[in-house]
């Protein structure tokens, strides 16, 4: 799992740094803060596991959850 951040940190930094102004490793989640003062909060804890859950100012924006099916085909 931390590698997996620790990826998703560099692409953040390195593909997004014209709306991420900030990006923090944290215990379970990397946290994108974007150049609208909103954030994003990234878990993604298990190969076939995902949440996107993006906020401003106590409103949410959205959440995406999600999984990939182990028998699903390539």
């Amino acid at each position: 799992m931390f590698r997996r951040y620790l990826a998703f940190l560099k692409v953040a930094r390195d593909e997004f740094s014209d709306i991420v102004i900030d990006a923090e490793l944290r215990a379970d989640r990397v946290r994108l803060i974007l150049i609208d003062d909103s954030w994003i909060d990234v878990r993604y804890p298990v190969e076939e596991k995902f949440s996107f859950h993006w906020q401003r100012d106590d409103k949410k924006i959205c959440v995406i959850c999600g999984y990939k099916d182990k028998n699903e085909q390539k």
